[in-house]
């Protein structure tokens, strides 16, 4: 859920409050969460300003290895459509790697298997695609599903499995 510009300045409240909380580091998850929100919202908007302070944000989450921010930054790299910042496809997939390799991230799983799957950013390696597709699909990414589907249904990096593929 992203917050409507309304919602961002309680947010910011709660944020406040939730780091000069005397129980901070046992809820770093949750303010970073909550900090997470209001850059998603930052980044939503039309404003280059917001986009790119958002973008700042969600940059200094990803850095403290907060999974959602690590994948969402790899996103934001991967696009390229804030103002100032240049699409780097190969950065993004070393974050979304990271992402991965420290959190199991479904989306980021999702995101890295595209970038194998198309060579954005990495070498084209149908076989590792379909490897990470099945993994997220098997977790509910709905996305990842239709994906090894479709790799089934074509024997693209996998055996042609036609009753497979339909299955996902």
């Amino acid at each position: 859920h992203i917050p409507t510009k309304e919602e961002v300045s309680a947010l910011e409240s709660d944020v406040k409050f939730c780091q000069r909380s005397p129980s901070y580091r046992d809820q770093v998850r949750k303010c970073q969460d909550q900090q997470f929100r209001i850059a998603s919202s930052y980044t939503t908007r039309e404003d280059q300003e917001s986009r790119l302070k958002g973008f700042k944000q969600v940059k200094e989450l990803a850095e403290q290895g907060h999974p959602d921010g690590m994948c969402y930054y790899g996103i934001l790299l991967n696009q390229g459509d804030i103002m100032g910042v240049d699409a780097n496809p190969e950065q993004a997939v070393v974050w979304w790697e990271r992402c991965v390799d420290y959190h199991r991230h479904i989306l980021a799983t999702y995101e890295l298997a595209n970038a194998i799957y198309l060579g954005e950013g990495i070498a084209e390696n149908p076989e590792l695609a379909v490897v990470l597709f099945r993994r997220a699909a098997n977790l509910g990414h709905a996305g990842a599903a239709y994906m090894l589907g479709e790799c089934l249904l074509d024997g693209v990096g996998v055996e042609r499995d036609r009753a497979n593929a339909l299955e996902w």
